[in-house]
């Protein structure tokens, strides 16, 4: 499982509190699966809703399903 953190909202605007967003997933995911792994920020492109393209920080939390049964329907 592969998790996707925008560090900007659909505006430009930075999210607020992303890294607690960020390590809340990473120890969920880590009770969830076992372990989490947090890569180091990098950098995505999105294209707006006026279709320019936004150049932004990311962060990307994978988690090893070893048995993703019982997954589908969480929220």
């Amino acid at each position: 499982m592969t998790l996707y953190f925008a560090h900007l909202d659909r505006d430009g605007n930075p999210v607020e509190d992303i890294e607690s967003w960020i390590t809340a997933a990473v120890n969920h995911l880590a009770q969830m699966n076992g372990g989490a792994t947090r890569l180091p920020v990098s950098q995505g492109v999105w294209l707006m809703e006026d279709g320019n393209p936004l150049q932004e920080p990311q962060t990307l939390v994978y988690s090893y399903l070893q048995n993703a049964e019982g997954v589908h329907g969480r929220g």
